[in-house]
Order: structure tokens, then sequence, then C-alpha cells
């Protein structure tokens, strides 16, 4: 063994270092395996007794029971009962173990709740130390196998099977099955029924400790399968050829899941990182499907195959991509009635994708701007547009949120080309005075993305006097938008898009009060703003016609952002622990929210479309009330006077 790297034990949060004996050495000397001495923890011994539930019994004994697979109780018992007696003198307690072919609990007991937590943590060593040993009989796995992966996977079957020179084609019998493909997190061997349900339930633990806070950072997981890697030195002689997985957001997720599972004694820690992988040939297929052998005996018969030609050819090859919907404990050697494996649970993730942007379309050279774009879709947003080669501004009332945003989005592309600028659309001074320096700076502007709002807030007024909803959500971007009117005509074709909202249905124009001077509901102040920026599209759109400026009215999905921060006690069940979960299954994370968005900004079959309102990447109708261009033009009219367009 080598001390500087010795072989490690888990249980619960703490690890052990295992240390080998003399007897270890000569082990083949004796029938039954002698027991590795593990190193005490003399320190935070009081710790280590509250991980345990300890009673205290009528006679006064203190005692602890636990659940242990009957395949283990020889191991704790050992030879004659030499282990359990060895075990019982060193930690002074007393253990009682199930008769071989009955159920239940291991029971210890002692005098105090050192000696009986010393004693159930040598059993569980025991009990980690034999799991190890037994072949893995369930894995965590991510299925590959939907329609994109699946087409390509027996493309590049057929090409290695069929198109490669005699001396490097593979057997069509070593290919991983089509509807198993899959990657894999981490493997265990679950003894019993018990042993099932409780890896089970740590797995959907996982789904809100670990999955939920990675999908609100990054939106839906990404996985894209690309590119070839193989096991061994040689590629002329490889036992296991696999696709390589791209996804940051997923090998966080599965060192995670990993280290979970260590920590609750599933399996032991082999390695610091998951190897996310997508078995495609394996030299094993040959022997394990065709008829049950076990793994050693399987190795034995292993015969390698020459890849060398299969990664100069197709080292590259791309086999597409696909977004996490769900993790499942699979059983090994199985099939279920879809063709993969049969799942002891499954971890689904409660994600509405609604409609995606899947075209590939580029903006480069284009220039950007979108507003509020400092979190949430803004966000998420800018980091799309500069990832497909725009020029990107970000305008925000806050510099500090948005340069923090602007580091992040860097930080994830890799790329710099995106630019903050000081925007409170709260104030006409300040809209004014940004629409001057941005004319100044840009000679062109391909794309004006109205992003920024609030949402159902206490009323309050902005600096020129407006109703804070109405005045930053429709009259600021109304100036802004005019303001930079005749750059957008100048670099035409131009696109403007007005985020609103499916409460526009739920809205008037009050013409007698526009400005909630007289009276005041958050929630029907916020839904006419949003129903004044479709009437804003639609009334630009005419007034745009013959210019090469479209304009876009967006709903972008109910989305899991800040936004509602204000809504109060209308958003009182969202805190209820059982309702909350049940509610989260109707949000959008914000890269979803933004598809629309996106859609209206890149797609090239809108060109020509203009003054319309979309969600989830689609046309939608529009409200009887929103489609009066009577009650439009006076909309017009009046935002112009009160902001002052032609001063």
């Amino acid at each position: 063994m080598d001390v500087m790297s010795p072989q490690l034990m888990w249980i619960g949060t703490r690890c052990y270092r295992v240390n080998q004996t003399k007897s270890t050495v000569h082990e083949e000397a004796t029938s039954e395996r002698p027991l590795a001495y593990v190193e005490e923890d003399i320190y935070g011994e009081d710790e280590r007794e509250e991980e345990y539930e300890i009673e205290v019994t009528n006679t006064g004994k203190f005692q602890t029971s636990f659940h242990v697979p009957s395949a283990f109780y020889a191991m704790i018992i050992g030879a004659k009962g030499q282990t359990r007696q060895r075990l019982e003198a060193e930690t002074k307690a007393q253990i009682r173990v199930p008769k071989q072919g009955t159920t239940g609990d291991i029971v210890v007991s002692g005098t105090s709740r050192k000696s009986v937590s010393s004693a159930r943590s040598r059993i569980e060593l025991i009990v980690i130390g034999a799991r190890n040993k037994q072949q893995f009989t369930h894995f965590l796995s991510v299925p590959l196998n939907v329609p994109e992966v699946t087409k390509r996977f027996l493309d590049f079957r057929h090409k290695v099977v069929n198109k490669l020179p005699r001396a490097f084609s593979v057997d069509e019998s070593l290919f991983q099955q089509p509807e198993k493909l899959h990657i894999t997190l981490c493997t265990m061997s679950l003894m019993d029924n018990e042993d099932r349900a409780n890896a089970a339930q740590i797995l959907l633990d996982c789904q809100e400790s670990i999955l939920s806070p990675i999908v609100k950072e990054n939106g839906p997981l990404e996985i894209r399968v690309r590119g070839l890697e193989y096991m061994n030195d040689d590629p002329h002689a490889v036992d296991v050829l696999y696709a390589k997985i791209e996804s940051p957001a997923l090998q966080t997720a599965a060192d995670q899941i990993y280290e979970y599972f260590i920590a609750k004694g599933l399996m032991q820690k082999k390695y610091d990182h998951v190897k996310l992988h997508a078995t495609l040939i394996n030299s094993l297929f040959r022997v394990s499907q065709t008829e049950p052998v076990s793994e050693r005996e399987a190795e034995r018969r292993r015969i390698t195959f020459d890849a060398s030609e299969i990664l100069r050819l197709y080292g590259e090859f791309d086999f597409g991509s696909l977004v996490l919907n769900e993790i499942h404990l699979s059983q090994r050697f199985s099939t279920s009635c879809t063709g993969y494996y049969e799942a002891t649970a499954v971890m689904k993730l409660l994600i509405i994708e609604g409609g995606q942007f899947r075209k590939n379309t580029r903006c480069d050279g284009k220039v950007i701007l979108i507003t509020g774009a400092n979190t949430g879709i803004g966000k998420e947003t800018a980091r799309e547009l500069l990832k497909r080669g725009g020029k990107v501004y970000i305008a925000c009332r806050s510099l500090e949120r948005a340069n923090e945003a602007r580091s992040d989005i860097i930080a994830q592309t890799g790329l710099g080309d995106i630019h903050v600028r000081q925007l409170d659309l709260s104030s006409m001074d300040s809209i004014r005075k940004f629409a001057t320096g941005f004319l100044k700076e840009e000679q062109r502007l391909d794309l004006l993305i109205n992003n920024a709002g609030v949402m159902a807030c206490p009323k309050a007024l902005t600096k020129d006097g407006f109703e804070q909803q109405l005045g930053v959500n429709h009259l600021g971007h109304f100036l802004l938008t005019n303001l930079l009117l005749d750059r957008l005509k100048e670099s035409a074709p131009s696109r403007i898009i007005n985020l609103s909202s499916l409460a526009h249905k739920y809205g008037k124009i009050n013409r007698k009060d526009l400005n909630s001077e007289h009276s005041y509901n958050q929630v029907t102040a916020y839904c006419q703003s949003k129903l004044a920026n479709v009437m804003f599209t639609r009334e630009l759109a005419k007034r745009l016609q013959g210019t090469g400026v479209t304009a876009y009215a967006v709903h972008p999905g109910t989305v899991d952002t800040d936004l509602p921060r204000h809504m109060g006690s209308l958003f009182f069940l969202f805190d209820h622990k059982l309702v909350k979960p049940l509610l989260r299954v109707a949000f959008k994370t914000p890269l979803s929210g933004a598809q629309t968005t996106l859609y209206t900004a890149l797609d090239e079959d809108l060109a020509e479309e203009s003054g319309k309102y979309y969600a989830d990447c689609r046309e939608q109708k529009l409200s009887k009330y929103a489609r009066n261009d009577e009650v439009a033009a006076w909309l017009w009219e009046e935002s112009a006077r009160m902001t002052r367009l032609e001063a």
C-alpha cells in the first residue's frame, strides 16, 4: 500500500484511512479474510454519537438499531463468531445480529453512548468494505435514447461496420443497443429491497438539494454527445470505445450526486470526479449479451479490437444533443418494455421547456441593445446572442449589478464583446442621456430588445411623476425606442422586440385615468402596462411599414425570476411547503423564458412579419381589446405627449 495514497473509506461525512495489517499480507494462509485495521478517529467522538439515533432503554442501557443486508451478516460475525467477539471486546458493546435466513435490524447496546456509537461505526466499515467487493447491481444513468442521438448513433454504427476496411471493421454485436444508450454516473451494489428503497430515496433527495439549484442557476442542462475516446493505452487494442459528454453543469451535478451517495454509505470514494461518457462499443458485449457469465470470466474471454481507424475518421463524430429530463436508478442486466434498463427509481426534473428556438442562426457583426439584462431572461438573452456573434449592450439602472452580469457572461462564454451602459427607465432625462451617448458611440443598431420591467409593485411614482409600472414598462421603452428609431431604420433590416405578458389579456387602457392618479390596484396597473406593450408594438409596426424595421411583442412564459418580488400576499402560496413544489412545475427557467425572444430576434422566417404577438416560439392570438386600432392610436399620441417626445 502507498502510504502517501492510502485506501479511504467513508462513513457518513467522515473519511477513514484503512491500514493493512501483517495478516493481510498473508491472507491466503487463512480461510477467513482478515479484517483490516481501521485507525480510530479519537477526536470528535461526541459529534459522531450525534449522527446516530441512540435511545435509552428501560434498563438504562444505550441502544441503536439499523438495517444491514443479510448477505453481510457473515462478515460481521466472522469465523466462529470471532469478528463479533473482537468488536464487542474493543468497543465494550453488545452486538445482536439476526440469524441467517431471517430479517430484522442489527441491535447494538452498551453502557455508554460512546461504546454504542463506536461499535456501529466499526460495523458500518465492515459493511462498506464487503459491499465494495460485490459486483455492482445498479447504476445511476442518464438515458440518451432520444431520436436525434439514436439516429446519429445508428449512422455511426453503419459506417464503422460497413465502410471501414475489413482489418478495422467491428462486429455489430460489440455495439451498445440503441435503446440502451446512456451516461453512467456511478455504480453501486444494492443487496435487498431496503437497500434499493434507500437508494431510491437518496436519488430523489438529490433533486431538491443538488439538481434544482444547478438548474436554477444554469437553466435546463443541455448535454452534447460529441467526439470519441477509448480505454486502454493502445488504440490498436481497445476494450471500450465511448462518446465524450460536453456539459459543465451536468459534470457539477454528477460530482455532487456521487459525493452524496458516498456520504450515505452506498459506495466507496474511488475518484475525485465522475468521468462522463457513453459507451458505444465494448468487447465484453460479445460475451455478456449472448450468455450470462461472471465478470472474471468475461474479462478472461474479452478480445480487444483495433479502433485506430475509427478514431482517425470519426474522432469528432457529433451524436447530437438533448436536455436532461431525468436520472434513473437502473438495474444492471435488465430490459424494460421500452428497451431501456428497468428502473428502480426515476428522478424527473420538473421543468417546463416551452417552445425552443433550435436553429443555429448567427448574428455576427450585429449591434444589439437589451434593457434590464443584469438578471433573468435578459441576461440569458444577452448570453445567447453574444455566443451567436453579436455585439451586445446591456442597459441597466444598476451599473454594479450589470457589471456582475457581464463578468458572469464572459466567464461562461469566453467572449468579451459585451458592454454595460447605465439606463434608468423611470427617468426621462436618463433615457435621453443614454440615447444621445449611444447614438454617438454606435453607427448602427440591428436589434432593440425592450426587456426590462417591474411587476405588481406597491404604488410609486417615477422621477417624472408617472405610475411606476406604466412609466417603466411602457413609457420608458416608448421614449427610448423613438429616440433610437432613425438608427434602426439606417441599419435595416432591423428588429424591435417588446416583452409583454399573457397578463395583457386581463388589461384595459384607462383613458380617463391612464396614470392611476384617482385609484390604484397593483395587478390592474401591471396588466394595463403589458397591454400597452402589445398596443405599442402593433402601432409601431404600422408606422414602420416599408422601412425594413419590424416589431414583435413577446410573452416569455411564467419564469422563475425575481420579477414578482413585489407581489407580497398575492404570492403567499408559493412559500407553502406543500404547494410550492406543485406550483414550481408551472415555471420556466430564465433560459427557457428567453427562447421566444431569441426566436423573434433571429428567425429568418419572421423577416416579413411585424406587429404580432408570440409565445412558446409561435404566433399567438391577441385578445379582442388588444386588436383595437383606435385605442392603440390614442395610446401612442398620449404617450408622446406624456414623454414630451417632440421636445
